[in-house]
């Protein structure tokens, strides 16, 4: 009898506990629908899907598998706590679990990738679709989370660096673009698109950022930057990664002409 009042009292400190922290309770719920996402990239399972091979089942194992992952982060950014949802994300990119930065990659698509449009194929490109305000919000709410955290940690933006370049996103031709942009959309409204580019840019060229600078204020040093960019010596990895991350167990996946096509038609993608 004293160990189920005990256990009854427990609850209600913990119920009256709730109440008055309740930023507390709503982190932990955010954390629970997170997580429900995270389950579902394991269940997907990525890594153990086949050598992607046009025209083979594997093809197709491999666009539903993009379909499931993309299904799986939809709902977050309708949620009303979307922002704080799609940070606890991709907080969780680069920790570890190489089925969920993959999830995280190919369910965000084109809101992850510094390329404009299926024919751009360019770093430093505008927006895509610059007339959908929510579609446009969601990019840019992806670069920031982005940005912060490859600022914060460096092994996990060389992860993304690597997994741009197995989707040979990344070229010489992409930084003689980039130099074309006009110093002062640093401070546009797309500010996180441009920093979020910069700082990928920056890193592929052999350049580190302090752990402590603000992502948040990287004005001054775009320009700086930027003046510079044609005295980089840019090397594109070669050959171009078959597999997304260095440590990826699985097989190749699929190459980026496909995946243009698939972000074409997937509900959500563009």
């Amino acid at each position: 009898m004293s160990t189920l009042r005990a256990y009854l009292t427990m609850l209600i400190i913990m119920f009256f506990s709730g109440i008055c922290s309740g930023d507390e309770v709503s982190v932990d719920a955010d954390w629970l629908i997170v997580r429900s996402v995270l389950d579902q990239f394991d269940k997907i399972s990525l890594s153990t899907l086949p050598d992607f091979l046009p025209g083979e089942l594997a093809q197709d194992l491999w666009i539903a598998a993009v379909v499931d992952c993309q299904d799986a982060i939809s709902p977050l950014f309708r949620h009303p706590s979307s922002r704080k949802l799609i940070f606890l994300l991709m907080s969780e990119f680069g920790r570890g679990n190489e089925n969920v930065d993959l999830g995280i990659l190919l369910g965000l698509g084109r809101y992850a990738v510094p390329q404009r449009s299926a024919n751009a194929g360019l770093i430093g490109g505008g927006l895509l679709n610059t007339q959908d305000d929510d579609y446009r919000s969601r990019q840019l709410l992806v670069a920031e989370c982005q940005s912060r955290l490859f600022i914060e940690h460096p092994d996990r933006l060389d992860r993304y660096i690597y997994f741009l370049a197995s989707m040979q996103l990344l070229s010489k031709s992409a930084y003689s673009h980039y130099k074309q942009c006009a110093a002062d959309r640093i401070a546009s409204p797309d500010y996180w698109w441009h920093a979020r580019n910069l700082i990928v840019l920056r890193r592929f060229a052999g350049y580190t950022s302090e752990a402590d600078t603000d992502p948040a204020s990287l004005h001054r040093e775009f320009v700086t930057w930027m003046v510079r960019v044609s005295e980089f010596n840019i090397e594109v990895l070669e050959p171009i990664p078959a597999k997304p991350f260095r440590d990826w167990s699985g097989g190749s996946t699929v190459p980026i002409d496909v995946w243009k096509e698939i972000w074409d038609w997937i509900p959500g993608a563009k």
